[in-house]
């Protein structure tokens, strides 16, 4: 305890004012709860995700994903940025922690997050209804998606990842699925 102050106050003195977070122990389970408020911060569109890969495997950006059914994440995550009267989009990360299967807040992400393709490709358009919040006002709520729908990041995401996962055994044969009827693909930009 005593070395992480001593090393927190010269860290800081460096380079500012920081966050400390506890380390969260697990197979690198990630969940995304993508959300969007209107100008009264009502929920208008949510969608929960999960990350199956990764790049750096275990704590990067998404490669690839499906949104999945989590009432309770997604609730407790609209009432914690309603506390707040957020407007507009946000991406919540949570890291489920192995020693108590309790996903756990890993940050906040202030904008269009790296799963928002995901989202398209399982039918909740966020940019226009953005577009409706902004030019029209608001839109319609929207609490549905597939999850029936493999999202990737195939280049340079899927790549990275295959090059560079520690358990190359984990990519069979799920990996090698590009032609699948429900495997969308992000769009390159």
């Amino acid at each position: 305890e005593k070395e992480l102050v001593e090393k927190y106050y010269q860290l800081s003195s460096n380079f500012g004012p920081m966050i400390l977070q506890e380390y969260i122990p697990g197979d690198g389970v990630i969940l995304d709860v993508t959300l969007l408020f209107n100008r009264d911060s009502e929920i208008r569109a949510a969608m929960v995700s999960n990350r199956i890969r990764m790049f750096p495997d275990g704590a990067g950006p998404n490669t690839a994903g499906h949104g999945v059914i989590n009432p309770s994440l997604r609730d407790m995550t609209i009432e914690m940025m309603q506390s707040i009267g957020w407007k507009g989009m946000c991406q919540v990360e949570y890291k489920v922690d192995c020693r108590d299967n309790t996903p756990k807040l890993i940050e906040i992400n202030p904008r269009m997050g790296g799963s928002t393709q995901l989202g398209v490709n399982a039918g909740l358009d966020w940019a226009y209804k953005l577009f409706q919040i902004i030019v029209e006002g608001d839109c319609e709520p929207q609490m549905t998606y597939r999850t029936d729908v493999l999202s990737r990041w195939l280049i340079p995401g899927e790549l990275m990842h295959a090059i560079t996962t520690k358990n190359k055994k984990k990519l069979w044969p799920d990996f090698f699925r590009f032609f699948d009827k429900n495997t969308k693909y992000y769009i390159f930009n």
